[in-house]
């Protein structure tokens, strides 16, 4: 189970000075093109850290961790939710860090917390061709390259 409160990577990639969103995409799985550019011009990180903040207290909620979450490819405990949203806010995160050439050292410890979780729940079959699966193939990455690059990596994003 992660358990971190702090602030979520996307909002604190550093946004300031970025005026051009178009063409930011970072590639394959990446938030950072497409609709995410919604965050253009700064108008979409207030909803985003709403946002952010209603899912924070929707899992703090009593028994929300034990309770079952349905989801599209199958029933899990909300813990194991919690953990799977904070990955991909994360990723989401570093993705846009990457697109607009800033940091994507964002936060070695839960990026670090987030391998351990996430490693053993994406298994093999959700990898493949870029339109078929959720995730790329797993993309080496140098032993001592920040935390952050290593989830990327293991997510199937190019670091």
């Amino acid at each position: 189970m992660i358990r971190s409160r702090r602030r979520p990577a996307a909002s604190s990639v550093g946004l300031g000075g970025v005026s051009d969103w178009e063409g930011q995409g970072a590639g394959r799985g990446s938030a950072a093109g497409g609709d995410f550019v919604a965050v253009r011009a700064g108008v979409g990180l207030g909803a985003y850290d709403a946002a952010t903040a209603r899912a924070i207290a929707a899992f703090q909620a009593e028994g929300a961790l034990t309770r079952l979450v349905k989801l599209p490819f199958a029933d899990l405990p909300g813990a194991i939710y919690a953990s799977i949203a904070t990955g991909d806010a994360f990723a989401y995160g570093w993705d846009l860090a990457r697109a607009i050439g800033r940091s994507t050292d964002l936060d070695p410890e839960l990026a670090g917390q987030l391998i351990a979780a996430i490693g053993p729940m994406l298994p093999e079959q959700m990898r493949g061709p870029d339109g078929q699966a959720p995730f790329g193939p797993a993309v080496a990455v140098p032993a001592d390259a920040p935390a952050a690059d290593q989830l990327a990596g293991f997510l199937g994003r190019q670091p």
